[in-house]
């Protein structure tokens, strides 16, 4: 993790799904290393040392009013997948030929 002051706003909106619009001229934050390099490289920000306060990560905590949750519904993980429900072919339902 580094931490940077940004200097000025990206040019960017976005970079590899992140979105740099979140990203304010003024404030101080913690970003990883890829990230850091990027603000830094471009001139967008520069770094700070480690005592200065810094924003843990500059995603909200809520997005249009509603609180961001640990937990999003299509990922919770089914103990029986839906295929389990049916019940199984049987290949054992049919007679036996007799061999000749």
């Amino acid at each position: 993790m580094i931490r940077i002051k940004v200097l000025r706003s990206p040019t960017m909106e976005q970079v590899d799904g992140i979105d740099l619009r979140q990203y304010f001229p003024g404030r101080h934050y913690e970003v990883g290393n890829a990230l850091g390099a990027l603000f830094l490289s471009e001139g967008w920000a520069e770094p700070t040392d480690s005592t200065a306060p810094a924003a843990a990560s500059a995603v909200p905590d809520v997005v249009n009013g509603a609180p961001l949750t640990n937990t999003p519904t299509n990922l919770i993980r089914e103990f029986f997948p839906p295929h389990c429900d049916a019940p199984p072919a049987r290949a054992m339902d049919r007679r036996r030929r007799r061999g000749r």
